[in-house]
């Protein structure tokens, strides 16, 4: 047994006071154990490695466990990860190691140490390598990067599962380019080892907003499984963005055959971190087996040594407002999912299409739901037809409104963009 509030008495303390008081009291009652101490536990999840089968876990006897709870609302869910305390290990083969995690706040923030001990050095440092190799490796998962770290989304996953190409509203010609453009690249690695081409894909997506960039990258990912790694932010709080895009190839050239998702690059790449993107992206990194797809929104704000050297996007896709094929398409996908007393008939289909030009397929979606909210608003007895088309006009001077506010944006950062490249030289 552990001595009474032997937990708290360590965690009032100061950092570095705490630590050497844990590893004195361990030491005394460890004889000839080895014992591992390491911060390096960033990502280490050892609820998860006992649910995959590996181990199985008992609360370190003598001590009360206090764990983390992560709630979620959508979908309900509620994981519990070790904040503070300690676990009993039982390995598959009967050996037994245990752990003490410890956490202490810091100019750093929240950080976190384990203590973890067994008979020999040789099990200690193999469970722990095991562990985190179990933890950081994706199976199945989205492994997103972000604040200088990588952690699996579940949320990111539960977004593309269902999520297939028949879903996506796009002209059949773009669908079956970028559907079979990945499945040939994978398919023929053999080929491109004989004929001496690296083995890696580039692949960029360019349009306005809101016209299927994300839903056929959703697609893509629930399409082909392969691991895929989401970049949320180069930016962090503790290190530079070059040094995070370093973390975010190497990841990537580990992780091969992946998906390594950049979405809104525009936005994820500066001045300052340009070079050293491209550097990663095609320098002297061969980056096999890495399938690199981006996306944006605003390519003129893109480096034309991004955009325009075809070793790095050598495959560009535009996305495009929705012509009236497409709009009719996205349209009836939407009226058969209503239920049958909402349902527009085939004339006011077509008028809807008719006077939805212009319109991105998110703006489709946004009248779509205002239609339906209206309906459900009012007594349920009237057409839901003339209560899209209220929302349709409110929609339209919305986009007005929208692309005027763009218009003087871009404006505004062209003038900004001059001010900085006039005091840079």
């Amino acid at each position: 047994m552990y001595p009474p509030n032997f937990l708290c008495n360590l965690v009032s303390r100061s950092t570095n006071a705490m630590v050497i008081a844990a590893y004195d009291e361990l030491r005394a009652r460890l004889g000839d154990q080895h014992l591992l101490f390491t911060t390096s536990i960033q990502g280490w999840n050892l609820s998860q490695y006992a649910e995959a089968g590996y181990c199985r876990l008992e609360p370190l006897a003598g001590i009360d466990n206090l764990f983390d709870a992560q709630v979620e609302v959508h979908p309900p869910s509620v994981a519990y990860s070790l904040y503070l305390g300690g676990f009993e290990i039982d390995l598959l083969d009967g050996r037994r190691v245990q752990a003490l995690q410890l956490r202490w706040w810091s100019d750093c923030g929240l950080e976190a140490g384990l203590f973890l001990w067994g008979p020999t050095r040789e099990l200690v440092e193999t469970f722990a390598m095991g562990c985190a190799e179990y933890t950081h490796e994706v199976h199945g998962e989205i492994l997103a990067f972000s604040d200088g770290y990588w952690a699996k989304s579940e949320a990111l996953f539960q977004a593309v599962q269902g999520v297939t190409f028949d879903d996506v509203v796009l002209p059949q010609a773009l669908k079956y380019e970028v559907e079979g453009d990945i499945e040939h690249f994978l398919a023929n690695r053999g080929e491109y080892e004989r004929l001496g081409v690296p083995w890696k894909r580039g692949i960029l997506f360019v349009g306005p907003p809101g016209n299927g960039k994300t839903h056929c990258i959703k697609a893509i990912v629930n399409r082909f499984a392969l691991p895929c790694l989401y970049v949320q932010s180069f930016e962090s709080r503790h290190d530079s963005s070059e040094h995070n895009i370093q973390l975010v190839f190497e990841r990537a050239r580990k992780t091969t055959p992946c998906l390594l998702v950049l979405e809104d690059l525009d936005a994820l790449i500066t001045p300052r971190n340009r070079s050293f993107f491209l550097n990663q992206l095609d320098g002297f990194h061969r980056n096999i087996g890495v399938i690199t797809i981006a996306s944006t929104n605003h390519p003129e704000r893109l480096d034309p040594a991004i955009v325009d050297r075809p070793s790095r996007f050598d495959r560009k896709y535009h996305f495009w407002l929705p012509e009236e094929t497409e709009r009719r398409a996205y349209l009836e996908l939407w009226n058969q999912r209503l239920h049958a007393e909402m349902r527009i008939d085939e004339s006011e289909l077509c008028e809807l299409v008719s006077r939805t030009d212009g319109f991105s397929y998110a703006y489709l979606k946004e009248l779509m739901l205002s239609g339906v909210m209206a309906w459900i608003s009012s007594d349920r007895s009237a057409r839901i037809a003339p209560l899209i088309g209220l929302s349709l006009q409110t929609l339209r001077e919305q986009m007005h409104s929208e692309a005027t506010r763009t218009a003087a944006t871009s404006s505004d950062e062209a003038e900004a963009d001059a001010d900085d490249d006039s005091f840079a030289h």
